[in-house]
């Protein structure tokens, strides 16, 4: 038989325990809501990727504008960001950075990046020209898809870390002659390179590209760093031009340094479609669409081009400077299609999960991956 206080103890534990378990519940709940970005899996975002052809470029300047930018800290850590993306989207992030810090950052290929400087110029090179807030803008190259961009920036220049003279800068052209070049490969992979260098030095890797593959790579501060194509060439941007045998020429600022440059190439664009020589059609005469199931005229959409073939009926749509591509068939159950489209030569071309649509004044070609399924004259 308890006696009364000890009954009052035993209750009173009792409620604290309860209380723990309750805690302990929502807590774990709460937990769970949270997402945990080492594990995601961003093994997929190949998988949905549609290769471009060569001839599909992003524009010099992003057609929309951004309108709630999300502030991010890259300062000497790798961020990644990933999610979905439309052509009628237009996302960004911000960043602080110091004058003489570098920037690296990589992409997958159907995906539009500018860098803005403080002073909302686009950003030429890797180098931070000024001290302030920097805005990446993403946009969708066509169509909606999955983005993934990975950014960093070196540590900031400052008179501690570095021996240079602030005003010494990389010169255009590196002053040495290369010998014995070693080859490495970084398709698809990191490869990091560290050793010493001294200003009598030039080092220098080769490695091989195929035209429209992506080059990201990064270096410590006290290093000039120069990228030659397989004419020859400097680099200029992260695409490769063409496909061969590219130069990596590795020098000192000044004095002996120890250099890092770690290097990486993105999947090359494995698909091309066939260029199809166009006639022009002077005076066309375009009459709207009968079939407005997508409520064209609604939308506030523009019909800016037409085609026909025995068979369909295609439009060209415009709206803030984007194209949509409207095709309806002219037999059988009538069925029609709506998507984002891009110019291609005098024609337009028209992507979704499964299926490519070309159109110019000479054919209508409907692809399947690499394979060509129809291909049909257009009626003059």
């Amino acid at each position: 038989m308890f006696k009364k206080a000890e009954k009052t103890y035993l209750c009173l534990n009792e409620l604290k325990i309860g209380y723990f378990l309750v805690f302990l519940f929502l807590g774990l709940c709460s937990c769970q809501s949270v997402t945990d970005f080492s594990q995601l899996d961003t093994s997929q975002i190949d998988n949905t990727k549609v290769t471009l052809n060569p001839g599909t470029k992003c524009p010099d300047t992003p057609s929309g504008s951004l309108t709630n930018p999300q502030m991010i800290d890259i300062d000497k850590q790798a961020v990644q960001k990933t999610g979905k993306i439309s052509s009628d989207d237009d996302i960004g992030f911000l960043f602080e950075g110091q004058k003489g810090q570098k920037l690296s950052y990589s992409y997958n290929d159907r995906l539009c990046v500018w860098i803005y400087t403080p002073d909302n110029k686009l950003l030429s090179g890797v180098e931070l020209p000024v001290s302030g807030n920097y805005a990446v803008h993403l946009a969708s190259l066509e169509g909606t898809t999955t983005f993934e961009i990975e950014i960093k920036l070196s540590e900031p220049i400052n008179n501690k870390k570095v021996t240079s003279n602030s005003e010494k800068k990389c010169p255009d052209i590196p002053p040495g002659n290369l010998t014995n070049p070693q080859m490495i490969d970084i398709d698809r992979q990191a490869v990091q390179k560290t050793g010493k260098i001294s200003s009598d030095d030039d080092i220098e890797f080769l490695f091989k590209g195929k035209k429209g593959q992506k080059l990201s790579y990064r270096y410590n501060d006290q290093l000039c760093v120069w990228i030659y194509t397989p004419d020859k060439k400097l680099l200029s941007g992260v695409e490769l031009p063409m496909n061969g045998n590219y130069t990596v020429h590795l020098a000192s600022l000044k004095g002996t340094t120890t250099f890092e440059i770690e290097m990486k190439l993105s999947e090359p664009n494995t698909e091309t479609i066939p260029n199809t020589k166009t006639t022009k059609v002077i005076g066309k005469k375009c009459d709207e669409p009968l079939d407005d199931s997508y409520n064209v005229k609604a939308n506030g959409l523009n019909l800016v081009d037409c085609f026909q073939t025995n068979s369909n009926q295609i439009f060209i749509y415009k709206k803030k400077g984007k194209l949509y591509y409207h095709g309806i068939q002219k037999t059988g159950n009538n069925d029609s299609i709506f998507l984002p489209a891009n110019q291609y030569g005098e024609g337009y071309i028209a992507i979704n999960k499964t299926y490519k649509y070309i159109i110019n004044n000479s054919h209508l070609s409907v692809y399947k991956g690499k394979n060509l399924l129809k291909k049909q004259p257009v009626i003059q």
